[in-house]
């Protein structure tokens, strides 16, 4: 668009918005148009402006409108200060965003930085930018960022390093306060729920050896750490949630499970439920700002859902009317949300000012009434009625109405039924009718509610709960005449349920009428259905014909009338998408005419066969239930209703909807009876599903999944949309879209005929069971042709030239063998079917000598001659194998046709087997080299967050998966004869012989059997270097708490070694720090997050073990914490020592939880984690290449296990001691039963870790350690780097961890593995002066 094209758009949108100044799509485009004009920021300006003063905005417009006032106002004015503090405040008040909130505190110290540094503060800025006023504004902004649980630190980060700067530098008189003052900041941070508490943690202990007495250091740092632990579990517990966010880039429906989580939780947390909340709507606020289909609707039902889960936490008052006004800001158009507004301001409404309350809600009426948006929706005005019309209610049940209470709730019912009867559907569910009846019932005048009825009958007049609302009432009124009256007018009328109204009409006249009354209406209901049935059947044929001639119509304008294909003998059922184009194979039967031209003849269809399933027309879906509705209550509600064949729910963004299919359509309307019914309290609304279901083809051969739900999102909730698997037919391109509401399917049908690319017109049909219909795109494989008979010295270009004649040819693919050479036969593809049909002529043409043999080709008949690779020795299956991939992790819902698109998108793909019983599918590729692309892609392929796990497939024989499938694309006989031994091991074994012959020859005195001293030092050479000893290459291992201190050390040694390391423990990102900033050239480390004291983790992990490696070598069992402490013990004036009763009673004080939550996982995870693995660990020692090796278990013990004191801690040190005598326990057990595999233990005395404190000074070992002598060495165990949170390393000793991985290293090596059952203590000779047990 030039530059005049532009101004003339701009100019048209401003009318329109002069027109509209609410329609919000117009203030986007206005904003987008102003972005992309040179030279007109004023423009933008105003735009943004303009767009911020109508709506709520989210950081694509106010960081943009913040950096342009910025530029313009003077921060050195306090006009221009406040201007732009005000701008920040309107910004975070909108919407949540981590970037608003730091560029706002960026501002704030940037100022107060200015004017430290000796610029001239103005006078009239006062207070401003001082340090009180900074620290309290800074503060209040951080504070907003509380409960994000992976960003907050963004925030608070730089008000703590601030504080210090400011604590650093104060005078001695300020110094006292400032401690207390940061103490408390770090102290109320550690107990936020945030993934970077080890920093805050490492902070604290900073803080508290620079600024805390040395006394107070371990009982303050004990403490903390009590409280990081606690913190630390309540970020593991939502890892998985914001991992699914990160890999989803935010999705919606991420956020919708992250939500549903905190909103089961037995003890939820305000912060992170707020937070979650706040950032969901964040989110979906953008998308709808970028025109993302179904962003608004999460938008509003998000918004609803944070307010009853604030108003469920009992958050205050003013919090909650604050939330609503945002709320009323963002989503204006949302009754649901006006309604609760509305309740809330009655819920804090004193009574004795009642008349400001109905003042405040009549304003809230009225403002939401102007709202067209909402004045448009029904399901969203009615809920805004009810709310007024309830307030009103709840007056007179108080007690507390006038005389003009109850005429003023009648003229809002009426007035809103006015209202709700000028939308497009009205509400056929009559829910103010409803209201209004009553209310005249409860008033006394239940004649008043006969004229509310028969207003309700004449407007909506096909609606059978209106008719039968309207005889109800007049029964109730004593009105038999009349009642029986208007069954006989309405009982052959054109009703959506007409059999509702003809039961209730016979029921009436049994119970009320006379025997020749009920005859008579017996006769008209009979009558009437007669009549009924015949219009259905008319109606039915009419929408056949209607149908026939769309697709008619649809397929003259694609191609020319003389290309038209001939009928097919087979049309495929379109509702049973992952079948096969039919049940037998293409051999003719004994009772099939002969056929002399195939390609010439056309058959005829067959007789349509009963139709299988009538999914739509027998399906129900029911809305408005809760979250965690399961089958079992569905079924239990509608098992009355008929024959159920299936129930499935679906957690949607907005809601949680499900469907009910019966066996039989005329299970349906005993069904809708059970709408406005409770399941556990709930109102449920049953719609009926027909007609809510689109059959779509001859969409670009590129669109997938997502394409598809973008483009028919936009018409309403999508519940499914369901693809046909390709394993049969590798260009089927249809698929169906299921709403959850038939009006949504109607709508969409405007994009029917429409032109998505060049030459292609979409087909959108509403899906009809009943009718087969014919696939645009069913001639996919009939346009490929099967040329046998070839030459072969026949060329590509010659079969080109040969039938280009015909039409244009897509493609042309020779056969091949394994040396290169045309095997005699090709497939050609052509545009279309017209033209493959065509060159059938070419049948017996004489091409090079040969004449070729041409027929359509068959995709599902597969070769019997079985190829052999001679390069590689692999046969058809070792082939088809080396080209496949196994993804595992799979959701159970997903479907072929989805996860071949979603490889398509990365590789070309051939054909894909899911394996349900597995969770797992088989992936051909075209080649090897895909296979390579994808094992070696960087980013791992996800499918809805969910990281998909690629391995390749096995070459060799493998094991038969469970479902009874081999896995890959073979026929079922062929799965017995894969697991044949190769002779090529054979072969190995006796060239090994024979090496071992040739070396008797050469050195005859090994024959012999006797060997001297020279034999003896030959048989060591080499053997002594630290690289032949220490080499753990090939071995594999798992450290426990691999991510931090001990364990961490150990594990950098042991890759540094050679062994690929898996480090474990509860908190992801802790792990992934490691493994990024682990240097290549230091070996390999893995995170595997897991839980020591969880079995089902356990076993997950050694799930995952064994699917990736199938063996372990070396298991650490390092994790650990500490427990309840008595610090009294070592002071020896304290009062609890001064008898034995003060005594006891101080450590009977001890918490038993504690006791137990640390020998779980001191003591009862070394137990449940090496009998976890041990089958691995055995496996380790019998394929390892290592002559003499055995696998090893090293448990991490300690001193305190040994020492007689109890330092402070006899929780702890009992349960070191307990895990010193398993490790011997297990050592002695496992030799005895010939398992080989060693376990031995280190117990490390006094070392740095996250358990005692990170930096250790010679002087704080006898501290910590609490001995009667102090340390030997004077000094702690010698440690690793340690991690900053930016990843880099900070040297705390220039020695390595050679004391503690060394010592790890040569348990697991082959050095020690004649070592077994013993406990290394490396202490710095701590017990050699102290009272132990060794």
């Amino acid at each position: 668009m030039d530059e005049s094209s532009s101004l003339d758009a701009l100019a048209g949108l401003l009318e329109q918005l002069a027109d509209n100044p609410r329609d919000f799509h117009l203030h986007v485009q206005h904003i987008r148009l102003a972005k992309s004009l040179e030279g007109m920021e004023a423009e933008l300006t105003s735009a943004l402006e303009m767009f911020t003063n109508c709506f709520a905005a989210g950081d694509e417009v106010w960081l943009s409108l913040i950096e342009t006032k910025r530029r313009s106002v003077n921060v050195d004015t306090i006009n221009g200060i406040e201007e732009l503090l005000a701008l920040y405040q309107r910004a975070e008040a909108d919407y949540f965003s981590i970037p608003v909130l730091k560029q706002h505190i960026e501002f704030i110290l940037g100022r107060y930085e200015y004017y430290a540094n000796g610029a001239t503060k103005p006078h009239e800025l006062g207070e401003l930018f001082s340090t009180e006023w900074t620290r309290a504004a800074i503060t209040n902004i951080a504070r907003k960022g509380i409960g994000h649980i992976t960003q907050s630190h963004l925030l608070w980060d730089p008000l703590r390093d601030w504080e210090l700067e400011i604590l650093e530098s104060s005078s001695v008189s300020e110094k006292s306060s400032l401690v207390e003052h940061m103490e408390a900041f770090l102290l109320e941070r550690l107990s936020q729920p945030h993934a970077h508490v080890d920093n805050t943690f490492q902070a604290y202990s900073s803080f508290t050896t620079n600024y805390k007495p040395a006394s107070q250091y371990e009982s303050l740092l004990v403490a903390a750490s009590r409280n990081k632990s606690r913190i630390l579990k309540a970020v593991e517990r939502r890892d998985q949630y914001e991992n699914a966010l990160n890999q989803s880039n935010n999705s919606l429906e991420a956020f919708g499970r992250y939500i549903t989580y905190e909103r089961r939780a037995k003890y939820p947390d305000l912060a992170i439920t707020s937070a979650v909340y706040e950032r969901a709507i964040s989110e979906a606020a953008k998308r709808k700002f970028h025109g993302e289909p179904g962003a608004e609707e999460a938008l509003r039902a998000f918004w609803v859902g944070y307010s009853d889960a604030m108003r469920l936490l009992n958050i205050s008052q003013e919090l909650q009317i604050d939330m609503f006004k945002r709320a009323v800001r963002s989503v204006p158009e949302c009754g649901e949300i006006w309604a609760r507004y509305i309740r809330c301001i009655e819920r804090y409404t004193d009574p004795e000012h009642i008349h400001k309350g109905r003042d405040a809600v009549t304003g809230l009426f009225a403002q939401a009434s102007a709202i067209p948006q909402l004045l448009q929706n029904v399901e969203q005005l009615v809920p805004l009625i009810l709310a007024r019309a309830g307030f009103e209610k709840r007056l007179i049940d108080l007690g507390l109405s006038d005389d003009e209470t109850i005429p003023a709730l009648i003229g809002i019912l009426e007035s809103g039924m006015e209202m709700v009867r000028k939308t497009p559907s009205g509400d056929p569910r009559l829910r103010l009718e409803n209201y209004l009846a009553e209310l005249y019932r409860f008033a006394g005048v239940p004649e008043s509610s006969v004229s509310v009825w028969q207003s309700a009958a004449k407007h909506y007049k096909n609606s059978y709960l209106a008719w039968t609302s309207y005889t109800d009432c007049l029964i109730q009124t004593d009105r038999h005449d009349e009642a029986r009256k208007v069954f006989s007018d309405i009982a052959a009328k054109q009703i959506d349920w007409p059999e509702a109204v003809w039961e209730a009409w016979s029921l009436f006249e049994h119970f009320h009428g006379s025997v020749e009354q009920i005859e008579a209406s017996l006769d008209k209901i009979e009558k009437a259905q007669y009549q009924v049935n015949t219009r259905r059947v008319k109606e039915a044929e009419k929408a056949n014909r209607q149908a026939t001639q769309v697709a008619s119509e649809l397929q003259a304008t694609s191609v020319p009338v003389s290309e038209i294909p001939v009928p097919s003998a087979f049309k495929e059922d379109p509702m049973i998408v992952d079948s096969a184009n039919g049940s037998r194979g293409i051999k003719r039967l004994a009772e099939d005419p002969p056929v002399e031209d195939a390609h010439k003849k056309i058959k005829l269809e067959p007789p349509q066969a009963p139709l299988k399933r009538d999914r739509e027309n027998s399906t129900v879906f029911v809305a408005d239930i809760l979250n965690d509705a399961t089958e079992e209550e569905l079924t239990n509600m509608f098992k009355d209703c008929g024959r159920i064949r299936e129930v499935k729910i679906t957690n949607l963004p907005s809601a949680t909807v499900a469907t009910v299919e019966f066996m039989d359509r005329t299970s349906v309307p005993a069904a809708l009876t059970k709408d406005k019914k409770k399941i556990r309290d709930q109102e449920i609304a049953v719609h009926m599903a027909w007609q809510s279901t689109l059959y779509v083809t001859n969409f670009p051969e590129s669109a997938d999944d997502s394409y598809i739900r973008n483009l028919f999102g936009k018409y309403g909730t999508i519940f499914d949309v369901r693809w046909p698997s390709k394993k049969f037919k590798n260009t089927r391109r249809f698929c169906y879209i299921q709403y959850t509401s038939p009006l949504a399917a109607q709508t969409s049908l405007e994009l029917h005929g429409q032109e998505l690319e060049s030459g292609r017109t979409i087909s959108v049909l509403i899906s009809n069971p009943e009718r087969k219909k014919e696939r645009t795109d069913q001639d996919a494989n009939d346009r490929e042709l099967h040329v046998a008979g070839l030459s072969k010295q026949t060329t590509k270009h010659d079969l080109q030239k040969l039938f280009a004649k015909f039409g244009p040819v897509k493609d042309i693919r020779m056969a091949m063998d394994s040396d290169g050479r045309f095997r005699g036969f090709a497939f050609v593809e052509f545009a279309d079917e017209g033209h493959a049909r065509a060159a059938l002529d070419a049948n017996n043409h004489e091409l090079k000598g040969r004449r070729m043999a041409i027929t359509i080709a068959d995709s599902r008949v597969k070769s019997k001659q079985r190829t052999f690779d001679t390069a590689r020795g692999l046969g058809r299956n070792a082939e088809l194998a080396s080209r496949s991939i196994r993804v595992k992790n799979l959701p159970a819902s997903i479907q072929e046709g989805v996860l071949q698109q979603l490889f398509e998108k990365n590789v070309s793909v051939k054909r894909v087997e899911l394996l349900a019983s597995t969770n797992e599918a088989i992936v051909e590729l075209e080649s090897q080299a895909d296979v390579g692309r994808l094992l070696l892609q960087p980013e791992a392929i996800t499918f809805n967050g969910t990281p998909l796990d690629i391995t390749e497939e096995a070459v060799g024989p493998r094991k038969q998966d469970t479902d009874g499938r081999s896995g890959m694309f073979v026929p079922r006989k062929m799965i017995s004869k894969l697991g044949h031994k190769q002779k090529l091991a054979t072969a190995i074994n006796s060239a090994r012989s024979h090496t071992t012959t040739a070396a008797t020859l050469i050195n005859p005195s090994s024959a012999s059997g006797g060997k001297g001293q020279n034999d003896f030092r030959k048989l060591l050479g080499g053997a002594f270097h630290a690289k032949d000893l220490f080499d753990l290459t090939g071995l594999t291992a798992m450290v426990t708490g691999g991510g931090t201190g001990i364990g961490y050390m150990i594990a950098r040694g042991l890759a540094a070694n050679g062994a690929k390391v898996y480090i474990t423990g509860r908190r992801a990102d802790v792990l992934q720090r490691v493994v990024d900033t682990t240097p290549k050239t230091e070996g390999e480390i893995l995170a595997l997050p897991m839980d020591v004291t969880s079995k089902d983790s356990i076993l997950q992990a050694k799930k995952e073990i064994e699917m990736k490696e199938g063996r372990l070598h070396i298991l650490v069992n390092n994790a650990g914490q500490v427990g309840p402490t008595s610090p009294f013990l070592a002071d020896p004036n304290a009062p609890e020592v001064k008898d034995g009763e003060s005594f006891g009673t101080a450590l009977f004080k001890e918490d038993q939880q504690e006791w137990s939550d640390l020998y779980s996982i001191n003591v009862f995870s070394i137990y449940f984690m090496t009998t976890a693995f041990l089958g691995l660990l055995e496996k380790g020692t019998k394929e390892c290449k290592i002559p003499g090796y055995t696998s090893s278990v090293i448990n991490i013990t300690s001193i305190s296990g040994v020492i007689k004191l109890a330092q402070d801690h006899f929780c702890y040190n009992s349960a070191k001691a307990a895990a010193s005598h398993l490790t011997k326990m297990l050592a002695t057990e496992f030799a005895l039963k010939k398992i080989p595999v060693r376990v031995n233990s280190i117990a490390p005395g006094v070392y740095a870790s996250e358990m005692t404190i990170d930096t250790i000074s010679a002087e704080e070992v006898d501290i910590i350690g609490k001995g009667i002598m102090p340390v030997p060495a004077k000094r702690d165990g010698r440690r690793v780097p340690q991690l900053k949170s930016s990843g880099e390393f900070q040297r705390l000793y220039s020695s390595s961890a050679d004391e503690m991985a060394g010592t790890a290293v040569y348990l697991a090596s082959k050095a020690g593995s004649y070592m077994n059952g013993q406990e290394l203590i490396i202490d710095g000779g701590y017990c050699a002066v102290n009272p132990a047990v060794v």
